[in-house]
């Protein structure tokens, strides 16, 4: 039988592993969002119709965002 102190170890690498996997998902998720909005603003960009305050409302991003996608866009 495994000491406890054995156990306790393999315990907490589980958790740290479990962590990472965790942290790993949502760092996945948070990018996939990034990309999701950028091509909303830029859409709504394309189209010349909509004011920055007007994309920055419909897309829940703030003006200042939605500016800097726009500077990062003419590049």
């Amino acid at each position: 039988m495994k000491h406890w102190r054995e156990l306790r170890a393999e315990w907490d690498d589980y958790a740290i592993k479990q962590t990472l996997v965790r942290k790993g998902r949502e760092e996945g998720r948070e990018e996939e969002r990034e990309k999701r909005n950028r091509e909303f603003v830029k859409n709504f960009l394309s189209t010349g119709r909509f004011t920055i305050s007007e994309i920055a409302a419909y897309t829940g991003i703030s003006e200042a965002h939605v500016l800097k996608i726009k500077k990062e866009l003419k590049k």
